[in-house]
């Protein structure tokens, strides 16, 4: 029922920043129903300024959010290239934006796709790490969850969890975020023998 709703919540996010896009830059609908390639060439060529990013970031996001939350779905899940198209652009315009938000939605995308080069998604989960200076705790979190479970690294697993744990308030302006990352922490520690 829960996935259901926000299965839901999150295609409704996804159209509202979609429409908002196609009152800045008509073209975003035709431009989705193209190649990836495509929708790529036409990002470029519409979205051009730094304050451009989030909007990108939330519209891939939000598309991001839906297909995690449709994976029984091959046509939704089929997708993940478009939504990672316009995070990637978000990340050229503002890689900084939202505490590196964009390095980390691609982190765990490129972790989570089927053959996942495990390679690039860490360069994004360190990236983001780097960016942050490590006070955005959720990608350490996401950085164990996707990447470590993933190589069979428990090691790297358990050093993640617990600098999160053992973190103060390293970042006041991301304190709800931080928090939350806190509490998936914890539940990856209970489950972690699980994981691995």
């Amino acid at each position: 029922v829960q996935r259901r709703r926000a299965r839901i919540m999150y295609m409704r996010s996804k159209d509202l920043t979609m429409h908002r896009i196609s009152l800045l830059h008509p073209g975003i609908y035709e431009a989705t129903r193209g190649s990836v390639e495509e929708l790529q060439a036409w990002l470029d060529a519409s979205f051009v300024e730094k304050t451009d990013a989030p909007l990108l970031l939330w519209a891939g996001q939000a598309w991001g959010a839906y297909i995690n939350t449709a994976k029984d779905d091959m046509v939704a899940v089929a997708d993940l290239p478009y939504a990672k198209v316009l995070v990637e652009r978000s990340i050229e315009l503002d890689p900084d934006y939202y505490h590196a938000a964009g390095y980390l939605f691609m982190g765990v995308a490129t972790a989570s796709e089927m053959a996942a080069d495990l390679d690039v998604a860490k360069a994004y989960f360190v990236k983001a790490l780097d960016s942050t200076e490590r006070r955005a705790l959720m990608t350490q979190v996401s950085m164990a969850r996707y990447y470590a479970v993933q190589v069979g690294n428990r090691a790297l697993f358990d050093e993640l969890i617990a600098e999160v744990l053992d973190a103060g308030d390293v970042l006041p302006e991301a304190r709800l975020a931080n928090r939350m990352a806190r509490e998936r922490a914890e539940l990856y520690t209970a489950y972690a023998d699980q994981l691995f």
